[in-house]
This record gives structure tokens, C-alpha cells and sequence, in this order.
């Protein structure tokens, strides 16, 4: 949209009738723009919070991950522990 030029020189009527037209046509550019900045403003926040909730759902996935390999090393752990045990107790035994 391209906005009528006041030329200088022009006064009277022909400024005034000019002025009111070129406030309008700046009013609507100033609104198409915020409409504009609103809009992508809103797909960056889409985009910020898909992001968010991504990284959110990936690290509660670590953490089931993690606790499933803490349990089993655990368990791990304790069987190595009873075999260490039994053959100290076996050890014992025979010296």
C-alpha cells in the first residue's frame, strides 16, 4: 500500500482533505503490521512450547531409563555380592 504524497506548497482544502487519507492509510499499516507481529509472534511461542514439552517428555524418558539401569545394577550388585560371599564362606571352609 503506498501512501499519496502532500506535496509542499499545498494548503486549504486540498492539505486537509490529504491529511485525514494519509492517517488512515498509516492507521491500517500500523494494524496490518501488529496483526503481522501477533501472528508470528504466536508461532514462536507454538514453536517454543512444542519444543518444551519435546524436551520434557525426552527427559522424563532418561529418568525411567535411568532407574530401570540403577535397578538393574543393583540387582547385579547384589548377586556378585552373594557369589563373593559364598566364595569366601567356601574359602573358609577349606583353609
Amino acid at each position: 500500500m503506498t501512501l499519496p504524497i502532500l506535496q509542499p506548497g499545498i494548503t486549504g482544502a486540498a492539505f486537509d482533505a490529504g491529511v485525514p487519507a494519509v492517517v488512515e492509510q498509516l492507521n491500517q499499516q500500523m494494524v496490518a503490521q501488529r496483526a503481522a507481529q501477533l501472528t508470528q509472534f504466536g508461532r514462536i511461542d507454538d514453536e517454543i512450547r512444542r519444543k518444551l514439552t519435546q524436551q520434557r517428555a525426552e527427559g522424563a524418558f532418561y529418568q525411567a531409563d535411568r532407574a530401570i539401569a540403577n535397578a538393574k545394577s543393583q540387582r547385579l550388585m547384589g548377586a556378585l555380592s552373594s557369589k563373593f560371599s559364598l566364595i569366601s564362606k567356601i574359602q573358609q571352609n577349606i583353609g
